[in-house]
């Protein structure tokens, strides 16, 4: 995918009845709202910069009536990369990069970051896990304390993602057709057990 590059101009679209803090943008790169912005560098967090929207359009309209401030921000790789030892990653084909860990990932049980790589960023992408926005639990904490929305965070021991349902369990149970629904009257059963 091509690098997005300023002026940069972009139409938001909402989903629920106000607009996020964050909305996703191409590729791996966010816009983000100026109360995000000012909270993160309130923070003192570190790994993004912010460079403001030339010109933004709001969908619905009727969300875009007072003027809105976002902001673009683009998650890069620094030096920090997934342990390997730790992570439960399936990949399909060995490394062809043993920097870049670059190989096609089957599936993703949980990761841990090989904290001795980590260069102080509280957002980044990292090494060996292309497709995945990474940040530190001072991130979490700055959402929880202002309240930020549209950042939806999970845990990485609890990161899954298995698009070849290697590990996703499947029922393939038959239904229980002798078992009576729920609808039906108590009382019939009885009186049908006891003919």
């Amino acid at each position: 995918m091509l690098p997005w590059f300023p002026p940069y101009r972009a139409e938001l679209k909402a989903y629920g009845k106000a607009l996020g803090d964050v909305a996703f943008g191409p590729g791996m790169e966010l816009l983000v709202s100026e109360r995000f912005r000012t909270a993160w560098e309130a923070a003192n967090l570190r790994g993004i910069e912010f460079a403001p929207l030339e010109k933004i359009r709001v969908r619905p309209a009727r969300l875009g009536r007072k003027t809105v401030t976002y902001f673009h921000v683009a998650p890069r790789r620094f030096g920090t990369r997934v342990d390997l030892t730790r992570s439960l990653i399936e990949h399909g084909k060995p490394f062809t990069c043993n920097y870049c860990m670059s190989a096609g990932i089957d599936t993703i049980r949980g990761f841990a970051i090989d904290e001795a790589s980590w260069t102080g960023e509280d957002i980044f992408i990292a090494w060996g896990l292309t497709g995945s926005i990474i940040v530190t639990d001072r991130v979490r904490q700055l959402r929880d304390e202002h309240g930020l929305t549209n950042v939806n965070l999970t845990p990485v021991e609890q990161y899954f993602w298995d698009p070849l349902s290697k590990w996703t369990p499947v029922d393939y149970s038959p239904p229980d057709w002798y078992k009576p629904d729920d609808t039906d009257d108590s009382g019939d059963e009885e009186q049908r057990l006891a003919n």
